[in-house]
Order: C-alpha cells, then structure tokens, then sequence
C-alpha cells in the first residue's frame, strides 16, 4: 500500500522534482558507500592493531602457533580490497572515468548517425547567447531583462 502511494506521489511531481529526486538517491547511495566504507576502515585498522598486539602476547605464552594474526589479516585484508574497488568503481574516480567514456561514444555515434552539422546544431543549441541569472528564490532562470544589466546586477 505504502509502494502504490509513494509512486502516486511520484507520478505527480514535474519533471524538474523528479530529477531532483534520481539525483538526490544516487547522492545518498554514494553517502553511504563512502560511510560503509570509511566505517570498515576504522574496524580494520583497530581490529588488526588488537589482534597483532594481543596476538604477540598470546604466541609468547603459549610458545606454539605462530602467525594466525597475519591470516586473519590477509583473509579480512583480501575483503577489504574488494570493498575499496566496489566503492572506486561504482562511486569513485573509477565510474567518473566510465561515464566520460559513454558520453565520448554517445558524441561518436551522433556524428556517425546524424552527420557533424547535426551535432555542432544540437551542440551550440539556438542562436542567440543567452544569459541566466538567479531569481528571488534561487532558481536559474534566462534573463532577457538588459535594464538588470545596466544597473550592474
């Protein structure tokens, strides 16, 4: 029930209120992967710290097995990385690099498929240089108004 009514409200917001939604997910999702991650971190660092501590103690009295620090190091280790590349590329430098490349081949196709002056058209947009400024409520808006030039803004 809650499913059905959260997706009447969304289809009633305007366009802009649904970007703004998709954009403030992905933010959100990107949040908690980078805490998840800083939060695993932090457990890394003290937990191994503990273990190679306590660890030196245990092996002096028990003058027997040494080493399972490090094991239990390089497994958690081995996980760790994996969630530091999960991060990089799905969030990171690494999905910043991927979409530039899809924008690159979107911008390939469109002169292949429409020709360059097609693209340099769609490129530009209108003729006219158009100037934006921000309105009362912080919205940008285009401004045809030259007097609020004149003035000095």
């Amino acid at each position: 029930m809650a499913d059905k009514k959260k997706k009447d409200d969304y289809d009633e917001l305007t366009e802009e209120q649904r970007l703004r939604r998709r954009i403030e997910k992905r933010l959100e999702q990107k949040r908690e992967a980078l805490t998840g991650l800083l939060v695993h971190t932090v457990i890394f660092v003290f937990v191994n710290s503990w273990l190679f501590g306590l660890g030196g103690w245990v092996d002096n009295m028990a003058n027997g097995v040494y080493g399972w620090p490090h094991i239990v190091t390089i497994f958690w280790g081995m996980g760790y990385i994996a969630n530091v590349l999960d991060y990089y590329f799905n969030h990171g430098y690494g999905h910043t690099r991927f979409e530039r490349q899809v924008d690159r081949e979107v911008e390939r196709e469109r002169r292949k498929i429409y020709g360059d002056e097609y693209y340099e058209k769609v490129k530009q947009g209108d003729e006219h240089d158009a100037t934006y400024r921000l309105s009362d409520d912080g919205e940008l808006i285009e401004d045809d108004d030259e007097e609020y030039y004149q003035r000095g803004r």
